[in-house]
């Protein structure tokens, strides 16, 4: 938003200055942070490690150190949400999007059931005709004329059947008519489609668009930088709003100590309030670039004069109950660069209310929702009166409207005017939100909860505890005696005595050498014991104690961060680490919600005011590498109020863990590709996981399926290669036994005319001795020659009819009984003839 610069600003605007360039840093809040940073003031620390009086000061011979034993515990925590998924759904939540949305799940129910219809009449009407072509060639099969008899022993065999197969296709041709249109697993699917996961086209763009922003924003990111900030001073916020030169809506995360704001214990957030600011020290840099065109030279010259003025550190105070200040920048917690070329940069926003008119006309049929109609101005009053005679109000309304301003160096105002976008609930359109979203903790109820704070007297506990620990070993010494020296022999230097004491003696001297006492008592040395105290373990002890209670408050205990001890039982462990996530999530729950809420905004933003119809949308797809494009529908207009609703994420990340296991077990065992484990890994999303598992166990089945009917058809092709074989030598059988029929028939024709040509020489012999009296006979067996030849060859024929009579039966049962005893009445007849002639 580009704006102009405005040194008349309202009396509102001017309060609201005042009360933000006053507003300190909170104590708590600073000294959180400093803690979190392992800063600290050794002159806090300093009562017990120094004594002190009127003229000297004395310093106990250890060191101070400050161990962070909170950091590795919030560390935990902030690691744990850096890897939660954040699952939520998108609903429409205005009037006229329900409707719609009803109309068209409505719409596309009946779309469904009529497209069932068609294809169960249409499966109907092509599995009846079948059936009835089947019907119409099994009857016209028996019809046909048998070619044997055992074709005429089959027919008559299905002629019988024939009433038992129509009652059986009777009974099947009912079944079609008054099978279901529609199966009941098909209704419990489409119930459960229209229920969880139907999305009509506002929703599906507002899901895209949420990616959008998520993908644009690093949400991910800015999503652990606020829960930090929860977890250090119990406050986080989030900037979202449209920023000028952008296409999509920025969400940052904020610090907790630049966002002032009014503590009303009636609004529970921060953008539901009446005015907001953030307090930052910006670069003279950075306002040149973005508020530069609408400062004069002057104010210009003005700004880069508070810069660079000294090179000493300003102190920098929060303020404190009363009057008082705290410093909380000194030599030991502050690092960095100076701050002296910092300009305090204020950003406000605040609402004023706007009186409007309304007519209200009452609803026959509706009592309770009367008809209202909004007037903005007396000349559309004049043109359209209150008509007293139809029982019309004119009411007086107020709706608030979004004012934005800036504040440089508390000289300059740029701004101060009605914002460009007014974001606003359409089932309340009097509210307009502010651009800070955050919990107020304005009630009693509805505190800020600092895990720094409120383990912050264990910490310091244990690291005094530490100090003294220490300085039981700064002050710690050897055991020994007090030794007297005068009863040292005089000649004997303190090396050799020390050497003789390690031989195990050790010399004095009593009396001189002339005899006189020296005043030594014998054995009157003392010991003493300086080495380090056995109550030093009771110190470890005690801080192994404080470190463990610490953990249980901020819900981190030992297990949870790996730490074991031989005493722990199997499977102790995972449920230590189980119940103790029940203290931190409700950490987790509260920054879900408001994830929830800094997105809810940012996508009714982007919905409403900055995505038009046939717009094209791309945006990086997280954790796999890729782009989608997506063109907004055409459509009258994209205007609706959306509500994201959380699913619950602990549980999704169970559920996302164990089908991590159960992706790995496949990929041990060959089921899954690795290609295909790498994406679900990536996938951060519990239904796109589950429906890539989906995809990936169906590709598993289809590949054994197809190995199954591979192996299926290479042993059905062995079957048939085999058949093949069988038929093939049956074949090569038959061609043998024909060669053989072939060979005996043109044995029979040869030997037959040898016969004959034996028969006519004999007749002639006979006929010659005989005379005419044989002439007859010989005539005779003449005749009876030819028509033993004619009975042979109608053999011969029937022979052959019984061979292919034999082979249709060999192609059918595989037998060929009746081509055995060819020839064999051949020579019975002969014989019988020969004999009749004889007998002749």
């Amino acid at each position: 938003m580009i704006m102009k610069k405005n040194d008349k600003i309202s009396d509102k605007a001017r309060r609201i200055l005042e009360r933000v360039r006053s507003e300190g840093y909170a104590p708590k809040d600073v000294e959180s942070w400093r803690l979190f940073h392992n800063k600290y003031n050794l002159k806090d620390y300093t009562y017990f490690t120094q004594v002190k009086n009127k003229e000297e000061s004395l310093t106990y011979p250890a060191k101070f150190r400050w161990i962070p034993i909170q950091r590795k515990n919030l560390n935990v925590l902030i690691s744990q949400q850096s890897v939660r998924p954040f699952v939520y759904s998108i609903k429409i939540n205005d009037d006229d999007g329900k409707k719609r949305k009803f109309y068209s799940m409505l719409m596309g129910a009946v779309d469904f059931m009529f497209e069932a219809y068609k294809n169960y009449e249409y499966n109907i009407v092509a599995s009846r005709e079948q059936l009835q072509m089947q019907k119409d060639q099994f009857m016209q099969q028996l019809s046909q004329e048998p070619k044997n008899e055992a074709e005429a022993i089959e027919l008559q065999r299905l002629k019988m059947e024939v009433p038992k197969i129509n009652a059986e296709i009777s009974k099947i041709d009912d079944i079609l008519k008054t099978k279901t249109i529609i199966s009941s697993k098909e209704i419990e699917k489409l119930n459960r489609y229209y229920t969880y996961d139907y999305k009509d086209f506002i929703e599906e763009t507002a899901e895209i668009l949420s990616y959008k922003i998520i993908s644009a924003n690093k949400f991910e990111e800015e999503s652990t930088e606020a829960f930090t900030s929860k977890i250090v001073t119990g406050k986080s916020f989030y900037y979202v709003n449209h920023d000028s030169g952008k296409k999509t809506v920025t969400v940052s995360a904020l610090s907790d100590l630049a966002v002032i704001y009014p503590r009303l214990t009636n609004v529970k957030w921060v953008h539901e309030g009446p005015w907001v600011g953030i307090k930052e020290n910006w670069a003279y840099e950075d306002i040149l670039r973005i508020y530069g065109h609408e400062l004069t030279e002057e104010e210009k010259k003005m700004l880069e004069n508070r810069t660079g003025l000294s090179t000493a550190v300003n102190p920098v105070f929060a303020s404190t109950e009363g009057d008082g200040a705290l410093l909380i920048q000194d030599d030991i917690s502050y690092s960095g660069t100076d701050e002296y070329d910092a300009i305090e940069v204020i950003r406000l926003w605040y609402k004023e209310e706007k009186r409007i008119f309304a007519k209200v006309t009452p609803n026959k049929y509706y009592p309770s929702k009367p008809f209202i109609h909004f007037i903005d101005s007396e000349e559309e009053l004049k043109r359209n009166p209150i008509r007293k005679d139809k029982n019309e109000v004119l009411e007086t309304r107020y709706i608030e409207e979004r004012y934005y301003g800036v504040q440089i160096g508390g000289i300059v105002n740029i701004g101060f005017v009605k914002d460009e976008i007014q974001p606003r609930d359409t089932n309340n359109l009097s509210r307009v939100y502010l651009p800070v979203v955050g919990s107020t903790n304005s009630s009693e109820s509805n505190q800020s909860y600092s895990l720094i704070q409120a383990t912050k007297d264990l910490a310091e506990l244990y690291n005094v505890i530490n100090y003294h620990r220490e300085l039981y070993i700064a002050v710690s010494g050897v055991k020994g005696q007090i030794v007297d020296v005068s009863q040292k022999p005089t000649d004997m230097s303190l090396e050799m005595q020390r050497y003789f004491r390690k031989l195990g003696s050790l010399y004095i001297q009593t009396k001189t050498k002339s005899g006189k006492n020296l005043g030594s008592n014998y054995n009157q040395w003392k010991g003493y014991d300086d080495s380090l105290p056995s109550s030093i373990n009771q110190l470890e002890n005690i801080l192994n104690n404080i470190d463990e209670t610490l953990g249980l408050i901020m819900g981190v205990p030992r297990q949870r961060i790996g730490q074991v001890i031989s005493t722990d039982q199997v499977g102790s462990n995972e449920q230590a680490v189980q119940q103790s996530s029940l203290v931190t999530e409700i950490l987790h729950i509260e920054h879900d919600q408001l994830n929830a809420r800094a997105l809810e905004l940012a996508v009714n933003i982007q919905l409403n005011y900055l995505t038009k119809p046939g717009d094209i949308i791309d945006f990086e797809i997280i954790n796999e590498g890729g782009n989608k494009i997506y063109q907004i529908p055409e459509m009258d207009s994209v205007n609706s109020q959306i509500k994201i609703y959380l699913e619950n994420n602990s549980r999704t990340l169970k559920i996302k863990n164990k089908l991590e296991q159960v992706a790995m077990n496949e990929y041990s065992k060959a089921g899954l590709p690795f290609r295909a484990l790498i994406d679900i890994f990536n996938t951060d999303s519990l239904k796109q996981m589950e429906k890539k598992l989906e995809q990936f166990s169906k590709q598993a089945e289809d590949i054994a399926q197809n190995n199954a009917m591979a192996e299926m058809d290479k042993e059905e092709r062995i079957k048939q290669a085999a058949k093949e074989i069988e038929i093939y030598l049956k074949q090569e059988d038959i061609k043998a036994k024909m060669a053989e029929l072939q060979f005996n028939r043109e044995k029979l024709t040869i030997e037959s005319g040898l016969k004959q040509k034996e028969l006519e020489l004999n007749a002639k012999k006979e006929f010659t001795k005989i005379g005419s009296e044989r002439e007859t006979e010989a005539a005779y067996l003449k005749e009876q020659n030819r028509a033993s030849l004619i009975d042979e060859q109608l053999e011969a024929l029937r022979i052959q009819m019984d061979f292919l009579v034999n082979l249709k039966n060999i192609e059918a049962q595989g037998s060929a009984a009746r081509i055995k005893n060819v020839g064999a009445n051949k020579g019975s007849t002969n014989k019988q003839t020969k004999e009749k002639i004889k007998d002749r």
